[in-house]
């Protein structure tokens, strides 16, 4: 969130908050929303929040406790078509990245979500659903309208999302479109600093709501590296793709502390596709598809070795060409 005043601020940290399980009829669990809270506007509150997960309230509202539903002119602020304190439509996020490839446990984070499209100055909001009993984590991004700014070029929108303690274990994190992926909650006791890692939002089908269970690897024939105004990406091809799913991508960048070989780093990609459960039998073809997985940041002409699902693939020096290639020949520089 890049703009937005104090009173915003606050009011899209109320976006946060805790859910309570309780056993259902089938001795599963379900998902209640805290007593008190409401789907908030910029009018005051609007409707009750549903109780099934995962706590979705109507466009233009964001889940707060009744008593801080304060509309903007209430709070001294001007009218709320001028004050930016919470945009809609939604966007869903496109990947996160992380300086680590774990979140912390036990403590509030942040986490960055980076949206799709770009803009000037864009003004970003986040509201964050939390399920306990499933270990999930619901995102709700959005992008407001631009006010008039000055830049050199288009920047990608990113929402900072505050994520509340979290145990320790895997948890899902979903994007409002159904897309997630799995986010590693680790305690901090190494001494080996873990490396930054990016991971895309696993897309979801029609049956699919958050596709982490049946993920294979994705095949992948020819691989370049590209920069683009917001940082480096691996620009995937897989040559008989199929009807497949994209599932999460994951990209770990470990630098080079070694004198054999120039400075730099192991770029490790983890491309992942799933079958959905209402897709039926994909045709026998072979259908070419590409996609795209962020890097996290790279040392600007530094010697890089690409490795997907383990394997090494080619080599290259960041910042010069070409940056393409389907197999490794020979990892000297």
């Amino acid at each position: 969130m890049s703009k937005l005043a104090p009173f915003a601020l606050a009011l899209l940290a109320l976006g946060c908050f805790r859910s309570q399980s309780n056993g259902g009829e089938d001795g599963g669990t379900r998902c209640t929303v805290p007593e008190g809270f409401v789907c908030c506007s910029a009018r005051g509150p609007e409707a009750s929040p549903p109780s099934a997960c995962p706590y979705r309230c109507p466009d233009r509202t964001f889940l707060t406790p009744l008593e801080e539903c304060v509309p903007p002119t209430d709070a001294g602020l001007p009218p709320a078509d001028s004050a930016v304190w919470y945009c809609s439509p939604p966007v869903p996020g496109d990947h996160v990245c992380l300086p680590q490839q774990f979140a912390p446990a036990g403590r509030p984070f942040q986490l960055p979500v980076t949206m799709d499209g770009c803009g000037c100055c864009p003004e970003t909001g986040c509201s964050v659903g939390v399920d306990e009993g499933r270990r999930h984590v619901l995102v709700h991004t959005t992008v407001c309208p631009e006010d008039p700014c000055d830049c050199d070029s288009c920047q990608r929108p990113v929402a900072t999302c505050e994520i509340p303690a979290l145990a320790r274990g895997d948890w899902t994190v979903e994007s409002l479109n159904g897309g997630s992926f799995t986010l590693h909650v680790e305690d901090e006791i190494s001494l080996v600093p873990e490396p930054p890692a990016c991971t895309t939002f696993g897309e979801a089908d029609d049956c699919t709501r958050a596709p982490l269970e049946n993920l294979r690897p994705d095949p992948v024939a020819r691989i370049c590296i590209e920069r683009n105004e917001t940082g480096h990406l691996a620009r995937l091809l897989n040559d008989c793709g199929g009807c497949a799913h994209q599932g999460p991508c994951v990209a770990r960048v470990r630098e080079r502390f070694t004198d054999d070989l120039p400075p730099g780093g192991e770029i490790e990609l983890e491309p992942t596709v799933y079958f959905g459960d209402c897709d039926g039998v994909c045709p026998p073809v072979c259908i070419e598809t590409e996609r795209e997985c962020p890097l996290p940041e790279l040392l600007p002409g530094g010697y890089y070795r690409v490795w997907v699902d383990g394997r090494p693939r080619f080599t290259f020096v960041e910042g010069t060409e070409p940056t393409c290639g389907s197999d490794v020949d020979v990892f000297e520089p």
